[in-house]
């Protein structure tokens, strides 16, 4: 859905609101009595549009000629960095007001080396503006009527005419093209000897090369105004429209942000709020803590890294003098904790007290082991039982081979590696056997069986 267009006009004698209505633009006036303050200007003008659904978009207000100051300034040899400053001063010189206390825009690019610069008083306009918007009405743009109509009068033309004459109430307004820009516009009431002065002064000033200048009048009395162009030796136009419909429509393009129009004086001090204007403050504040808090953790850890620095120093220090008492004669190495546990490991190795062999098992713990693994149900008897390191040889008898093999079996739950058992049956009855023992994670040591075999 398409967004609503307002437009409000701004003339010495009435303002005008112009905004969509069901066959195209729909208009409500009301009149500027002499010396009325903005405020019940405004709250005048919001009623009117209350009356068109207004809910708080954004308007274009366009100001008339006598709210306005112009000129043609020169725009060569200035700088681009501060172009538009320089502009500003050059029309500064050309009026009765200070820069200062001016909000001026250009139509750019130049022609000819000059430019047609718009401004206003910033105070004045600055007060219509907040009355607006205490009002509840948003001006987004602040643009010339005259200028927005001329816009949209010449945005069709496939040639851009030399004039536009554009007349609502009692004066007209005459606007010189110049390649399809505005270089002069002119405020002059409506009468044929005045517009005949306007445009003779004018056509003197800057002469037309062509031999029929061309123009287009739009407004109220568009016959008489034509009429009189043809009296000129200018060829004439009519635009049956009126000029507030003109600028509407220029209007609906520059609040979707283009640039009819040719200037937009809702800049510098009378540009728009910015969103974030309300919380800048606070968005400022919390950056200076954020600042403030990674500078302070920045800081701290730089001393904290100082103090480490300092603790590493001493600490290196001690570390020499202890090296020097130890090695008197030779010089401390770069790193003298390395060098001297390489040395502790050394001297541990040569002594056999390297942390690094582990304590040997008990043998005490390895019989209990045994004798509480030993089957119960079996009758044997244990001849003798050799414990070394890494091996338990048990020589023993029992009444058969598979009691041999039973006794094996049970000592395995011991969490012991074993060997299958030697046995070999005796003389007077029974079964002696030799079982070679080890804890699970030994590897067997080489011989140790074929030497307990040989043995037997």
């Amino acid at each position: 859905m398409a967004t609503a267009t307002f437009f409000i006009s701004l003339e010495p004698d009435r303002w005008t609101v112009t905004a969509d209505g069901p066959d195209g633009p729909a208009f409500r006036e009301g009149p500027v009595e002499p010396h009325t303050e903005p405020e019940p200007l405004a709250a005048a003008i919001r009623e009117a549009l209350a009356q068109f659904n207004y809910a708080g978009q954004g308007v274009c207000l366009g100001v008339g000629a006598s709210l306005v100051l112009t000129a043609g300034v020169e725009a060569a040899g200035l700088a681009r960095k501060h172009r538009r400053t320089g502009l500003l001063y050059r029309l500064e010189e050309q009026l009765p007001l200070e820069a200062e206390r001016l909000t001026a825009d250009f139509v750019e690019p130049p022609v000819a080396g000059r430019c047609l610069a718009v401004a206003v008083e910033t105070a004045a306009a600055q007060a219509i503006v907040e009355a607006f918007t205490h009002a509840g009405i948003q001006v987004e743009a602040l643009c010339p009527t005259a200028l927005l109509a001329a816009w949209e009068a010449c945005r069709a033309r496939p040639t851009p005419p030399d004039y536009v004459l554009l007349q609502a109430g009692p004066r007209v307004d005459v606007v010189r093209l110049v390649e399809g820009r505005p270089v002069a516009w002119h405020n002059v009431p409506h009468s044929p000897e005045e517009l005949t002065r306007c445009l003779g002064i004018d056509l003197l000033s800057n002469p037309i090369e062509r031999e029929q200048p061309t123009a287009l009048a739009a407004g109220d009395a568009t016959g008489r105004l034509t009429a009189l162009l043809r009296d000129h030796a200018i060829a004439g136009e009519a635009i049956e429209s009126p000029v507030a419909a003109l600028a509407w429509r220029a209007a609906a393009h520059v609040l979707a942000g283009g640039q009819a129009g040719w200037v937009n004086l809702r800049r510098d001090a009378l540009a728009p709020p910015h969103p974030w204007r309300p919380v800048a403050g606070l968005v400022r504040l919390a950056a200076g803590l954020a600042l403030a808090l990674v500078l302070t953790a920045v800081g701290a850890c730089l001393v904290r890294g100082w103090m480490c620095q300092g603790l590493i120093a001493r600490a290196q220090e001690k570390q020499a003098s202890i090296y020097a008492r130890l090695y008197p004669n030779t010089a401390a190495p770069a790193n003298i904790k390395s060098r001297l546990r390489s040395q502790g490991a050394l001297l541990a190795g040569v002594s056999g007290l390297g942390q690094d062999v582990p304590d040997p098992p008990s043998a005490l713990d390895q019989l209990r082991t045994i004798a509480e693994h030993l089957p119960r149900t079996v009758r044997l008897r244990i001849t003798e039982i050799r414990i070394e390191p890494g091996t338990v040889m048990i020589d023993g008898q029992a009444r058969s081979h598979g009691d041999a093999e039973l006794i094996t079996q049970s000592l395995r739950k011991a969490a012991l590696a074993l060997d299958a058992p030697r046995t070999e049956t005796l003389a007077d009855g029974g079964v002696g056997f030799a079982i070679l023992a080890r804890p699970a994670s030994e590897t067997p040591a080489p011989g140790a069986g074929a030497s307990k075999g040989e043995g037997k």
